[in-house]
């Protein structure tokens, strides 16, 4: 897709005239701009309508309505509106400001064709999300983290029936609401509800009506393994599944892992899965490309099981857990199509990092924070992966040595962390100039001599 970002509000209208923008983005630089044209043509339309309605002769009323179509509505429109001309093209809305309730029942006659609309964090709420117009092209909606309750899940499950897709995390949906998206929106195959107040018995209800989805968030709920039992008896046709944080313990892993084939990318994190419930997963999604198990009780076995079933995946998490050098030799051994790894708060050491350097060429993303890696761990790791492009080695014990190791050879990194590594009071200055391009960078603070274990007990 296209994509314009329009900066300088005087050209807008006239460059979404001409046809060169596909997405178009209402942010701080237009939306004054936007709010003028759409009070403007609302009290245009309502002179129009008071015209129409007026008691007057067939043949004046032809001719104050042609001329006030031509004349005085100059009174209410700009040259830099461009008359209102239909802005055919756009297809796709980003809303990084709020609307006026005018400026939101204006949006299909601003934006006809248009396809995908995103509500960007508390620009829209219950008491103006119902002014939006009918828009019957709609496939994609985005209202993530707006407060939207009772009121706006009704009006979406009513007005937006032809949705394919839905955003609707992060806001205060209730299960009575999740009721009302559910029974209507029947085209949908990917929805994220994270992050609401949900719970077993409506996830049965999700399972049952929406039998087409592909890809599921429903992650930081309540759901635990009743729900996810209710995912994995009915949505087989799922690639995608984000069920983190959710209390789902082994048991919940096995009627995901039996049922659900086709997934590739499984995200079952910060939930009570152990080494059995790794198994599980091992054993049965064999089409898995991303993982991750991360904030669960996995240990070595676990991971064994992992790296010895998947070799299919590129990007594994699995932080936080139980996970010591062996665990790091037999990911290492196996999962050598790895792009990422994530394996941050363990306990693997300078030889865990060296058999992940050594044997992991592809790697462009590693976050081996709080592992007790040394320089010799850190040399390694610059000697052997020169495509990472983000490295998190943090709170561990690299000192100057290490950082100097990093400095040499990690030419291609855009993100960086070394902070809390004993690293001299010179060494992040010299850091920051040489890696001047990065988009991140964390230096700085005396080095964490504890495991992480020994910091949590």
């Amino acid at each position: 897709m296209k994509k314009l970002i329009i900066k300088f509000s005087i050209s807008l209208f006239f460059l979404i005239k001409a046809g060169y923008a596909e997405e178009f983005i209402i942010d701080d630089s237009n939306v004054v701009l936007c709010e003028g044209i759409a009070k403007r043509y609302h009290d245009y339309e309502e002179k129009h309508k008071e015209l129409i309605n007026s008691q007057q002769p067939r043949s004046d009323l032809i001719y104050k309505i042609n001329y006030f179509s031509y004349d005085e509505r100059l009174k209410y429109f700009s040259p830099n509106d461009s008359i209102l001309n239909k802005k055919n093209g756009v297809t796709s809305l980003v809303v990084k400001e709020p609307l006026s309730k005018i400026a939101l029942t204006s949006l299909d006659y601003f934006f006809p064709d248009i396809k995908e609309i995103t509500f960007e964090t508390h620009t829209i709420n219950d008491n103006f999300i119902t002014s939006i117009p009918k828009l019957p092209n709609i496939t994609k909606l985005n209202i993530s983290s707006n407060g939207i309750k009772t009121v706006g899940a009704k009006f979406i499950a009513e007005n937006f029936c032809s949705l394919t897709e839905l955003n609707v995390s992060s806001n205060r949906l209730g299960n009575d609401d999740v009721r009302y998206i559910v029974e209507n929106l029947h085209c949908l195959t990917k929805l994220d509800i994270s992050s609401n107040n949900i719970e077993a018995e409506e996830i049965y209800l999700i399972a049952e009506k929406l039998s087409n989805l592909t890809e599921l968030n429903i992650s930081m709920n309540k759901i635990g393994d009743e729900g996810a039992r209710f995912i994995a008896e009915n949505l087989h046709h799922l690639t995608k599944l984000d069920i983190s944080e959710n209390n789902i313990g082994d048991a919940g892993a096995e009627f995901i892992a039996k049922n659900l084939s086709n997934l590739t990318e499984l995200n079952i994190s910060m939930n009570k899965i152990g080494d059995e419930g790794a198994k599980f997963i091992a054993e049965n999604l064999h089409h898995l490309t991303e993982l991750d198990v991360s904030r669960n009780n996995i240990g070595d076995e676990g991971v064994t099981f992992i790296a010895e079933n998947l070799s299919n995946l590129t990007k594994l998490n699995v932080s936080t857990n139980k996970i010591g050098q062996d665990g790091a030799k037999i990911i290492a051994k196996n999962l050598v199509r790895l792009t990422e790894i994530y394996i941050s708060q363990n306990n693997i050491g300078d030889e865990g990092a060296g058999f992940i350097a050594e044997k992991l060429f592809n790697l462009t993303k590693l976050y081996i924070a709080f592992n007790q890696i040394t320089q010799e761990g850190a040399k390694v790791i610059a000697k052997n992966l020169s495509n990472l492009t983000e490295l998190d080695i943090s709170y561990n014990l690299i000192s100057d040595e290490g950082a100097k190791a990093i400095m040499k050879t990690l030419f291609k990194l855009i993100g960086l962390n070394v902070e809390r590594n004993g690293i001299g009071d010179e060494q992040p200055i010299e850091i920051m100039e040489h890696f001047s391009n990065l988009a991140w960078l964390g230096v700085g603070g005396p080095s964490v001599t504890k495991t992480w274990d020994e910091l949590n007990m």
